[in-house]
């Protein structure tokens, strides 16, 4: 399934495409799997043993026994969501020792940049970005200004604590005048550190550098994207993004590996569109049609919780996540959402000021107005499908519509949240 060394898997559109699910289903023939971006704001659900886990730092692909988690060096990790997380896995049965590693490069989240993301959050006026409040932002703020603190300064432990302290007094003073709230003490996380160090630091190595080693050895690696592509802090809807790159070519630079090891990027996305949050959403439905995919679709944010605006299927969002990813194929879930619907339609680029756009502008998005494809409806009942073939021919229809318009070869789609509901065109 994974010809080369590597294979990326990337969010098409605004994150919650499912590429959790995808990663669980190519790691069973990988040896690795790598984060490479993001935090705790991401929500990868997976069902294993007909439980649903999500995961929000670790990699999705830990699930499988034969596989080597990574955090790279361009992840945030806050170290009690961490703890948490592989509790939960342990007792689920998954054992992550000497199959977990966290880059010493990794920054920390404190509750300091918790509480910052949240008043920050309620405070502003006009725009609202929709932010997890996750401290996702503050941590990567500290990274860039030099100040942050990462995992590997838990190797000296009484000059990490200082230097929290510091970080502590610095935080509270603008959390005080700034937003009039009551401070933060460190005393209790600082002795939450001090009962976890040994472990935490039996994770920590240098995750390029092994990555290099495995890839070079002729190990198998998926990267596992986190968000979307239209939530890139350069290239996505900004200031409606994300914290951290999340596009492809990105990878090298977050994980400290040659650019020729990735062999190849795979999108993926829904066959409607979603979004959490603020920010512009050109073929946004509002109406009845619009309830009924978030309702049919349970599209409720996996980390937040909250409801997912929902729309059709945009070309124009594929052709610019293609463009900036560069990848060729793309795997469509969720195409079971869409059976039993009255009407159907595929927005196909847009009209701006008597202008058409083919591809998505983010700088326009809020002008654009989609121009739409009406597809006939279909009504299969999926339970029943096994294999590509199965597909109605209006199913089939609808899938070569997307192919046709996007340039991308449809190399798979989900019809359901388990591993085997992935269904290979070969």
């Amino acid at each position: 399934m994974i010809k080369g060394r590597s294979l990326a898997i990337i969010g098409a559109q605004w994150g919650d495409e499912g590429k959790g699910k995808i990663v669980d289903f190519f790691c069973q023939y990988a040896d690795g799997c790598v984060r490479f971006q993001g935090g705790p704001n991401a929500g990868h659900t997976v069902v294993f043993d007909n439980k649903r886990i999500i995961f929000h730092q670790l990699p999705s692909g830990l699930i499988h026994s034969h596989i080597k988690g990574y955090i790279a060096s361009g992840c945030v990790i806050d170290l009690e969501v961490l703890k948490k997380e592989i509790e939960e896995l342990t007792e689920l049965g998954i054992e992550i020792k000497n199959r977990l590693f966290i880059d010493y490069r990794c920054h920390l989240i404190f509750p300091f940049h918790k509480e910052l993301d949240k008043k920050r959050e309620e405070t502003k006026r006009g725009i609202k970005i929709g932010t997890t409040q996750k401290g996702i932002g503050p941590c990567y703020e500290d990274k860039y200004q030099r100040i942050g603190i990462r995992i590997g300064d838990l190797k000296d432990f009484n000059l990490f604590s200082e230097r929290l302290k510091q970080e502590f007094l610095r935080k509270n003073y603008l959390l005080m005048e700034i937003y009039e709230s009551p401070p933060i003490l460190e005393k209790e996380y600082l002795n939450f550190i001090e009962e976890n160090r040994e472990f935490f630091l039996s994770l920590i190595t240098d995750v390029g550098k092994e990555v290099y080693l495995e890839l070079k050895s002729g190990k198998k690696i998926v990267f596992e994207g986190a968000q979307g592509t239209l939530l890139d802090i350069n290239f996505g809807t900004y200031p409606y993004v994300t914290s951290s790159q999340t596009i492809a070519g990105s990878i090298c630079g977050q994980v400290g590996i040659p650019y020729n090891l990735i062999d190849e990027v795979c999108g993926v996305a829904k066959a409607y569109t979603t979004r959490v949050g603020e920010g512009p959403f050109p073929t946004e439905l509002t109406d009845e049609m619009g309830k009924c995919l978030q309702e049919k679709g349970k599209e409720f944010g996996a980390t937040t919780g909250r409801k997912r605006r929902c729309g059709w299927f945009d070309c124009g969002i594929i052709r610019y996540a293609k463009r900036i990813n560069g990848f060729e194929k793309l795997i469509i879930t969720k195409i079971d959402i869409l059976s039993g619907l009255k009407e159907l339609k595929i927005a196909n680029g847009y009209t701006y000021q008597g202008k058409e756009y083919d591809e998505f502008v983010p700088e326009l998005a809020y002008h654009l107005r989609p121009e739409y494809l009406s597809l006939k409806p279909f009504n299969q009942d999926f339970s029943k499908v096994k294999s590509y073939q199965d597909l109605d021919k209006e199913v089939l229809e609808f899938l070569e519509t997307i192919e046709r318009l996007t340039g991308c070869e449809i190399w798979a789609v989900s019809i359901g949240e388990k591993r085997e509901d992935i269904i290979f065109k070969d």
